[in-house]
C-alpha cells in the first residue's frame, strides 16, 4: 500500500449477535488435532515454545556477557600493546634524533680545529668574538632611539 492511499474508516456495527460472555480461546493451529490429545499437544507446543524464547533470551544474556569480557580483555591487551609500541617508537625517535646530533658533532670536529670551533661558537652575526666580548653589544644592533 502507497502512503498516499488511505483505507476507508469502518465503524463497528453495535449489533454484532456475538454473546460477550464467552471466553476467548485461541485460534489452534490447523496441525494441531482438536479433542484431548489436541489440547495436550497444543501445551506441548506452547511449553516447547516457552523453553525456546527462554533459551533465546539466556543465549543473548550470555553472548552480551561474552561480548563485554572480550572487549573489555581486549582493550586491555590493545592499550598495553599500543603503550609498548608508543614507548618503542619515542625510544627509537630519540636514539634517532641524538645519531643525527652526534653525527653533525663529529662532522664538524673532524672539519674544524678547535681554535675555529670557538672562533664560530662565539661570533655575533659574523663578527669574531672572545667569549670575554660575547655580551658587548653589535655595531649593528638597534640602540632604541630612531
Amino acid at each position: 500500500m502507497r502512503g498516499d492511499e488511505r483505507r476507508p474508516h469502518r465503524t463497528p456495527p453495535t449489533d454484532t449477535g456475538i454473546d460477550e460472555t464467552a471466553t476467548w480461546t485461541p485460534p489452534m493451529p490447523s496441525s494441531v488435532e482438536r479433542g484431548s490429545d489436541g489440547t495436550a499437544r497444543l501445551r506441548q507446543l506452547v511449553m516447547a515454545a516457552s523453553d525456546l524464547v527462554d533459551d533465546l533470551a539466556g543465549r543473548a544474556e550470555r553472548e552480551r556477557a561474552i561480548f563485554e569480557v572480550a572487549w573489555s580483555s581486549g582493550f586491555t591487551v590493545g592499550w598495553a600493546e599500543g603503550v609498548e609500541f608508543g614507548a618503542e617508537q619515542a625510544y627509537r625517535d630519540v636514539d634517532a634524533g641524538w645519531s643525527e646530533v652526534a653525527r653533525e658533532i663529529r662532522r664538524e670536529a673532524s672539519v674544524r680545529s678547535h681554535d675555529r670551533q670557538e672562533l664560530v661558537r662565539w661570533s655575533v652575526r659574523g663578527e669574531p668574538r672572545s667569549r670575554y666580548r660575547f655580551g658587548e653589544p653589535h655595531p649593528t644592533d638597534w640602540c632604541g632611539v630612531s
